[in-house]
């Protein structure tokens, strides 16, 4: 395959919905999902970025956890669906009057480009991800990149709900059977739609990514706008471009634009653009990717190779990791900003989020991650143009006022402390200035009494020690107080 789009939706879970939560919505029987078995499955990556994305058996403690299809065998409804939908072809119009016929690039469901959803718990985050692959028709009249563009582009405004998106298409069998099965599956889809079906076999692929994710719908809310797709494409083109068309093009595909659009003279001599090679050009903004290759000058085997194994095993890793970077970031960040819009947050709070914050910050803070420079340079260069170094200094800023704000209420509270010790200092001192008065005055009474009546020498001196003794203390005690 020489050309197909990974699309990724994502998500934010509300604090409430943090693990352990998560986890029990997706592991009961009727579930969709399942823990995946994929792997990164080959030596490029460092050991902790491949533990990273590993599934453990411990549930709550990985900092990523990483969810499949269920196979048919499960015979719900629900899996028999997807299981169809996977193997499916569909077809829309766009508004541009252009017909595209696409399927979902999977030959299995542990494949990296089978839908997967992606859950950071600790973090608050989820992200679905599938892949579709559109079948270029030459009698659209435009070259398989300009195909891919539109194609792109439609699908980012099919994923709106607040767009006219055209419907999709299942393309039904002759088969009768055969096509039963599918409308069962399409008013499946359809359920959390209300809309009226035009015809027999369509679907609103807005109703597709709710299905996906309904599950979690107890837990999340949508992050960024209701349904954005971030897209990732890799397409081999058909026709030899020249430098300056290779970064039109990678311009046009990462940013997801139409045709009305186009690249200013500054923006294509930016130094936005990596090219290991002569004839790849890769390009990362925050709307989308894209991988392209001038597929007539390359060695096919080299050129097959790339897309079938490079591509999968590699580059889609490296980008799915910097992105779930960025939208990690953008998840804490916006966790503080609902902080800060509580009426009196207290200082316990502030420490909780504090200390969760600090501990996230560390769950995706990867240097180099593999053993070739050529995937450690594409990796930073990700995270450049997706802006997870800004993003990340604006929450160090933001954790520092925390901080503040939470030295303060210590202040605060220990003053209060001072104050209130400082009101029972005075109150003892109070106490011990009466009992000493009375108890002075008491002796001396006692002693003026004694003395009419005459004090042998001994008594004299052992009431003159009592007495220095108690005024002694006396005025220790109200000078400690002091």
């Amino acid at each position: 395959m020489n050309q197909y789009t990974c699309f990724f939706h994502p998500l934010r879970i509300k604090p409430e919905g943090l693990s352990p939560k998560p986890i029990s919505l997706l592991v009961h029987e009727s579930s969709i999902w399942e823990r995946s078995t994929l792997e990164i499955s080959n030596n490029f990556f460092y050991p902790h970025v491949k533990q990273f994305f590993k599934n453990t058996d411990q549930p709550g403690n990985e900092s990523l956890q990483v969810y499949q299809l269920k196979p048919v065998q499960q015979k719900t409804r629900a899996n028999s669906a997807f299981e169809r939908i996977l193997r499916g072809h569909f077809s829309f119009s766009s508004n541009a009057d252009i017909d595209f016929d696409f399927s979902f690039s999977s030959s299995s469901l542990k494949d990296e480009l089978s839908p997967k959803l992606w859950i950071l718990p600790k973090v608050g985050f989820a992200m679905l991800s599938f892949a579709l692959a559109p079948k270029w028709k030459e009698e659209s009249g435009l070259t398989n990149r300009a195909y891919i563009e539109e194609f792109n582009f439609s699908m980012k405004n099919i994923g709106r709900t607040t767009t006219k998106s055209q419907p999709i298409q299942w393309q039904l069998p002759d088969n009768e059977k055969a096509k039963e099965v599918i409308l069962n599956v399409v008013d499946y889809i359809n359920q959390s739609s209300n809309t009226v079906k035009a015809k027999q076999g369509v679907f609103q692929f807005r109703d597709l990514l709710d299905v996906f994710t309904k599950e979690l719908e107890p837990v999340t809310i949508s992050l960024l706008s209701p349904r954005r797709l971030v897209c990732f494409t890799y397409l081999q083109t058909t026709e030899q471009l020249s430098k300056s068309e290779h970064k039109n093009q990678a311009f046009r595909l990462s940013k997801i634009f139409s045709k009305s659009y186009q690249p200013s003279t500054s923006e294509l001599m930016d130094e936005n653009y990596f090219t290991p090679f002569e004839d790849i050009t890769w390009r990362v903004d925050i709307e989308g990717a894209c991988i392209l290759l001038s597929a007539d000058n390359l060695n096919p085997a080299f050129a097959a190779n790339f897309g079938a194994e490079v591509f999968k095993s590699r580059y889609l890793w490296i980008y799915t990791l910097a992105l779930l970077q960025r939208y990690m970031l953008l998840s804490m960040n916006h966790t503080v900003m609902e902080f800060a819009q509580q009426d009196e947050p207290n200082a316990s709070q502030n420490g909780q989020l504090l200390e969760l914050l600090n501990h996230n910050r560390l769950l995706l803070q990867f240097e180099d991650i593999a053993y070739f420079d050529q995937h450690n340079r594409f990796y930073h260069y990700t995270r450049l143009r997706l802006e997870t170094p800004r993003l990340d200094q604006e929450l160090e800023r933001k954790i520092l006022q925390l901080k503040l704000i939470e030295d303060r209420e210590i202040k605060v509270e220990r003053d209060k402390e001072a104050l209130n010790q400082k009101k029972i200092n005075r109150i003892i001192t109070l106490l011990l200035t009466t009992i000493t008065v009375m108890t002075i005055a008491s002796v001396w009474k006692d002693l003026s009494d004694v003395l009419m009546d005459g004090l042998s020498r001994e008594e004299g001196i052992t009431i003159g020690i009592i007495s220095s003794l108690i005024l002694a203390t006396a005025i220790y005690g109200l000078t400690r107080r002091k």
